[in-house]
């Protein structure tokens, strides 16, 4: 399976807010995103932060199970993530807001997948002629 690694550069718009407080949230604990510490969380794709955020700690586990995130040593991780007390920080009324906006403000949906493949696909034969 090949992966990629998702950089800050990733994370715009509406999520950023979001990302800032991961980071955060991460970086108290002494860890870095895709970063290169066996403790650190690489980010196998989108979405992890918005899933955690969204779902809690059965999101966080759910995204590590679909292969959306990984770390060299999982209890090292868990354990500096836990010893921050960073359930404390994370307050349910932040929470709903970012899941409302990762949910409603993605701009990536079915609807808009056909025009977007257009815009981006459809070149015509004249691009394709020389």
């Amino acid at each position: 399976m090949t992966t990629t690694n998702f950089s800050t550069d990733t994370f715009s718009g509406h999520t950023s807010g979001l990302y800032r407080t991961a980071a955060r949230i991460l970086n108290e604990a002494g860890i870095q995103i895709n970063g290169s510490a066996p403790s650190d969380i690489r980010f196998n794709g989108p979405g992890v932060i918005e899933r955690a955020f969204a779902q809690g700690n059965l999101g966080l586990g759910e995204a590590y199970m679909d292969g959306q995130w990984d770390s060299e040593h999982l209890d090292e991780f868990f354990h500096r993530l836990l010893k921050t007390g960073m359930t404390d920080d994370v307050k349910p009324v932040r929470l709903v807001l970012y899941a409302l906006m990762a949910k409603f403000m993605n701009r990536q949906n079915i609807k808009r997948s056909k025009t977007v493949g257009e815009v981006h696909y459809d070149l015509g034969n004249e691009f394709y002629s020389t």
